[in-house]
């Protein structure tokens, strides 16, 4: 059967599991959200460097690819700080019933 410590570990497991959920559900959510403010916002730099660094011919190609770089970018963060944070409050509402 389980002794003391496997039934913590599987309990660490379950926990830790749900916080990646719930992070990763979260930082679809943001990116969702800041895609487009953040693509449009970005482009106004983007745009003009490509055009006077590389001609018109690559601003589609990069315009694709700048846009994935976004997504990406604003997932990890997303994911990063939300599975921080509910760490963190997962850990002082442990410690405050302890």
């Amino acid at each position: 059967m389980f002794n003391k410590e496997d039934h913590k570990q599987a309990a660490r497991s379950v926990f830790m599991s749900s916080i990646e959920w719930l992070a990763n559900i979260g930082a679809v959510v943001a990116t969702f959200l800041l895609l487009p403010f953040t693509y449009e916002w970005s482009m106004h730099f983007i745009e003009p460097f490509t055009r006077r660094h590389y001609g018109d011919e690559l601003l589609g190609a990069v315009s694709v690819i700048w846009l994935g770089v976004v997504v990406l970018f604003l997932f990890f963060i997303a994911r990063m700080s939300i599975g921080t944070a509910l760490v963190m409050g997962g850990l002082a509402v442990a410690v405050r019933f302890l």
